[in-house]
């Protein structure tokens, strides 16, 4: 009882998505959650969720920040190939960090480059906060992301930055009109 309560405090809980999963789920490795929306209103300071292989189409929008050695965790199940398509989402951002604290690690995005849009400033992923990690993560336009091959170059941009000591590394970004743009003091 208490012992758990302040071991979860202390080390953050650990949660499982997969696309066979459902959201009624505990959202653990033998019955995960189905979709990252849960993941994004679910996760407090200190917690992971940990992706299992497929496609979802939808986007990393955390609710809450994480906290200085408690961050919250978006991360690719390790040895999996996960993708976030943007082909039928009407968010602009596949990803939005506006808190802080935040680690998003070894995900795929591709398919929202925003062609029938009239304004075409909009950017796949944007970092608002403060002290948010983007890394091991690709971006790459329309086609098949396992030769990188792209049909056409997309008018959209890649990654906005504009908060302060955000990390951004060991990220591919190809067939963008930008990649990254630092508007912050990171």
């Amino acid at each position: 009882g208490a012992f758990l309560t302040f071991s979860s405090m202390l080390f953050g809980r650990t949660f499982v998505i997969a696309t066979g999963g459902n959201d009624s789920n505990p959202g653990t490795l033998d019955a995960p959650w189905r979709t990252l929306a849960t993941a994004n209103e679910t996760l407090r300071a200190g917690d992971t969720v940990l992706v299992r292989a497929g496609t979802y189409h939808e986007r990393i929008a955390p609710a809450q920040s994480g906290a200085p050695g408690s961050p919250l965790v978006y991360r690719a199940y390790p040895g999996e190939q996960i993708i976030i398509d943007g082909e039928d989402d009407t968010n602009l951002n596949l990803v939005a960090v506006y808190g802080s604290w935040v680690i998003i690690e070894g995900f795929t995005f591709h398919n929202q480059d925003y062609f029938d849009l009239p304004d075409n400033n909009e950017y796949w992923v944007v970092l608002e906060g403060s002290h948010n990690t983007f890394r091991y993560n690709r971006l790459v336009a329309n086609g098949d992301v396992l030769d990188n091959i792209y049909t056409r170059k997309a008018s959209s941009r890649g990654i906005a930055e504009t908060g302060q000591y955000n990390t951004i590394e060991h990220s591919y970004i190809r067939g963008l009109s930008f990649g990254i743009v630092i508007a912050g003091s990171s």
